[in-house]
């Protein structure tokens, strides 16, 4: 299973990119991702697609971190540790986790979704860059996708560090 991966963007177009990708991507998956983040799982692809293949009714997937103001995405409480060395040996315990469906709009370091959900949702919102995550995570809801959290996805988010 294709994923392509993308990130960068400008803060006055972000979901107007994000659409342009998904309007030309060849892959039914794309992965949008923040700047200051990192896999800190070895395989983190394979977990992806997994569960992409087991979760049909999926319409966007993302990660838990370190740091970000959802609580159901943040895992790993000593914020401002920037050792990576402890954010792998973090990411090898999550190993196994739960998916579990998110209950209140994602935080996106990391956004997983289809172009079938994209579509059908009306894709994303294109004023500004700040609740563009949030606006589409109601829009894949109300499309009557569900919006999962992989657990056994971690991701290392330097977001707002000293």
């Amino acid at each position: 299973m294709e994923i392509l991966t993308t990130t960068g963007y400008s803060v006055n177009n972000y979901g107007k990119w994000m659409n342009t990708i998904m309007e030309h991507s060849p892959s039914e998956w794309v992965l949008f991702h923040d700047h200051d983040i990192f896999f800190a799982n070895k395989n983190w692809m394979q977990i992806c697609q997994k569960h992409l293949r087991d979760n049909k009714d999926g319409g966007l997937f993302t990660c838990v971190t370190n740091r970000i103001g959802n609580g159901e995405q943040k895992v790993f409480r000593e914020q401002d540790d920037h050792d990576l060395r402890h954010h792998w040996m973090f990411a090898e315990k999550q190993q196994g986790e739960p998916l579990i469906e998110a209950t209140r709009p994602i935080s996106g370091l990391i956004m997983l979704t289809s172009k079938t959900a994209w579509k059908k949702c009306g894709g994303f919102r294109e004023k500004g860059i700040i609740g563009v995550d949030n606006h589409y995570y109601g829009a894949v809801k109300r499309a009557g996708y569900k919006v999962y959290i992989m657990k056994d996805l971690y991701v290392y988010h330097r977001y707002r560090a000293k």
